[in-house]
């Protein structure tokens, strides 16, 4: 399972992160004795485990599957056992556990009241609850940060608030993750004794987190906890993540050095496709001259065409009225042939007429008649 930012995963997170989250459940763990807990948002179930060190029982419950099939198979045992529901609305019979140990839920719903509501609902009249949230004036407002899984943040009074609404008694401790000095031996079975310097007046204000311990009837006595995580040597933690960020100094100076040879290599790619854009620029510069030429070479073909056509349709008009006068001309050619076949059928019979006529002269000259009349003097002389 990864680490979204969501659910702490063990192993896949900051040791900061991970202490800061059992340091609460340490702190739980103390009013879980001998009791039936419900963990609730009980993400992979670490948390759970460590509760079950001490309870009768223990519920662990999320809404993510993913989270409680890690759990079942991680932190699974006799006196443990995860369910996979909507904190919002439990699957559990009311009055049926002493404890809920809610912690680092609250902000991630809307719903808050129906989330405390419920609760009260599945714990018993002298059940007790421990709920923590982070402190917003710190947590948002001075890092200047926001998580993007959370829905509601509070600041102490709107924590205290919204408690004091379901539960008659509530106290809120308040956790703060700072430097510890720790001197003991293996051999030391004595308590442990802890010297806490007089710190910030302010703590509603200053404090990282808060853990509210709430109950409808009277709280138990509780003490405080100092939680020394196995990862909490400072100093060792601080050498080592010296060394950590050398090597990730080394690590990043390669990759820079790699980087500005590929930026060096891309700059020169740059500047040749400056010089080739430079070229394109210049001869598209060029070419829209030619275009402009040639627009106004077509602008004055265009010109020239219209021209064309004018005096085209002026000579088709011209040869219009050629046609017609030719046509008128043909009417007259047409008359005149036709007259000229009339007169020349009119010579045809003429000359046909002075052909018989001729004959008919020959005949006559031929006749007795017209020979005796010439010779006698009758004829006129021809």
């Amino acid at each position: 399972m990864e680490f979204t930012g969501e659910r702490v995963v063990p192993g896949k997170v900051e040791h900061d992160l991970l202490n800061e989250h059992l340091s609460r459940y340490y702190f739980a763990r103390q009013l879980a004795q001998g009791r039936h807990v419900l963990d609730l948002g009980c993400g992979t179930g670490y948390g759970s485990a460590l509760l079950a060190e001490a309870a009768d029982q223990v519920i662990g419950l999320d809404i993510s599957a993913e989270s409680v099939a890690y759990a079942r198979k991680n932190y699974g045992r006799s006196k443990l056992d995860f369910l996979i529901s909507d904190c919002r609305s439990l699957p559990l019979a009311a009055a049926c556990v002493d404890a809920v140990v809610c912690l680092e839920v609250v902000e991630h719903v809307s719903e808050q009241e129906e989330l405390l509501k419920e609760i009260v609902r599945v714990l018993r009249p002298d059940g007790i609850a421990v709920i923590s949230t982070p402190n917003r004036i710190y947590y948002t407002d001075e890092r200047q940060e926001v998580n993007p899984f959370h829905v509601r943040e509070f600041d102490f009074e709107e924590f205290s608030a919204c408690l004091k609404n379901c539960f008659s008694h509530v106290e809120i401790a308040f956790q703060n993750h700072v430097s510890s000095l720790y001197i003991a031996d293996r051999q030391s079975t004595g308590p442990t004794q802890s010297q806490v310097e007089p710190g910030p007046q302010d703590l509603e204000r200053t404090s990282h987190y808060f853990v509210g311990v709430c109950s409808n009837s009277t709280l138990p006595d509780r003490g405080s906890l100092i939680y020394l995580p196995a990862t909490g040597n400072q100093l060792r933690q601080k050498e080592r993540h010296i060394l950590a960020l050398e090597s990730r100094e080394q690590e990043l100076n390669s990759k820079v050095l790699d980087q500005q040879k590929e930026y060096d290599a891309q700059s020169q790619w740059c500047q040749e496709l400056n010089r080739q854009m430079q070229e394109r620029t210049e001869w598209a510069q060029r070419l829209q001259q030619r275009i402009e030429e040639l627009d106004q070479h077509i602008t004055e073909l265009h010109k020239q065409r219209q021209e064309l056509e004018e005096e085209l349709q002026r000579r088709a008009d011209w040869a219009g009225r050629l046609n017609e006068e030719i046509a008128s001309r043909d009417q007259r050619i047409l008359g005149l042939q036709a007259e000229f076949e009339e007169r020349a059928a009119w010579a045809a019979r003429l000359s046909e007429e002075l052909k018989v006529s001729a004959e008919k002269l020959e005949q006559i000259k031929r006749s007795k008649l017209f020979q005796m009349s010439r010779a006698l003097g009758l004829l006129p002389k021809v």
